[in-house]
């Protein structure tokens, strides 16, 4: 299957110049046709970001990612790519699993060596059709060094985040909020469709939107660094409660449906 793809930055109302740099850097590498930019009117919020991003894309997989590169590309959409494949042709790759997977060797496919996960699953347009969604996990370091550098304060808005968080999608994802998340185009669809929250939590909606779909979820470990300059702060703990309790009540009491969605 031949491989295309298309790169999309979405310029959330910033201040920074963001999309003019964008331009320039896909100009420079020659990259003009591949790179859309998407200015939204003013800052909503990273999740609406993410939302019309993913809502734009015309790709058979979409990934999502933050622009500080706090993930590394190459390994981490290779194991995401590779577990979404690998849970395509034999399910192998269990969605109710607890634990994040060990990325697989882009060789050691189901046809032998030398084939991709993505032949063996049929090319990308196959895959596509496929309702499955793999998030990157960063919880195989809870207990290195990377942890036990960040201060007090994130670390215990960190385990309160993950009590509140287990209260509404439960253990399925051990780590909701990792900024690198791979959908099929028919998953994508289905659940950015239906996002409401614009801010901190949406990443939570999206799993809660997704299991009540039954789409089938994989975790699965990546290789990620702590990138200096986050802009959370302890206050933020708070909003993003409220947020989590939102998605809790509003989908429970029916105040949020569930629509149809046709994908196009």
């Amino acid at each position: 299957s031949s491989f295309t793809y298309e790169v999309i930055v979405v310029d959330d109302g910033s201040r920074d110049q963001t999309a003019v740099k964008a331009w320039l850097c896909a100009k420079e590498n020659g990259a003009e046709d591949a790179v859309k930019i998407l200015l939204l009117d003013c800052n909503s919020g990273k999740g609406a970001a993410v939302r019309h991003g993913m809502l734009a894309a015309e790709g058979d997989l979409l990934l999502m990612m933050d622009a500080d590169g706090a993930t590394d590309l190459s390994h981490g959409l290779e194991a995401l790519e590779a577990a979404l494949c690998a849970r395509c042709m034999s399910g192998a790759v269990s969605s109710s699993s607890k634990h994040p997977e060990q990325p697989q060797h882009p060789s050691r496919g189901a046809g032998g060596p030398g084939r991709s996960p993505i032949q063996d699953a049929g090319g990308y347009t196959r895959l596509g059709r496929k309702r499955l969604a793999a998030f990157g996990s960063r919880a195989h370091l809870e207990q290195e060094d990377i942890v036990t550098k960040r201060t007090r304060v994130r670390n215990f808005a960190m385990h309160g985040f993950h009590m509140l968080v287990f209260l509404v999608v439960g253990g399925q994802v051990r780590d909701t909020q990792c900024g690198f998340k791979l959908f099929t185009r028919a998953a994508a669809f289905e659940v950015f469709t239906q996002q409401r929250l614009e801010r901190w939590c949406f990443d939570v909606e999206v799993i809660h939107v997704a299991q009540r779909l039954k789409i089938p979820l994989v975790e699965v470990q990546v290789k990620w660094c702590e990138i200096a300059g986050s802009k959370l702060k302890f206050l933020h703990v708070f909003h993003m409660a409220l947020e989590i309790l939102t998605v809790f009540v509003c989908y429970n009491l029916g105040l949020w449906r569930i629509r149809s969605a046709n994908v196009p």
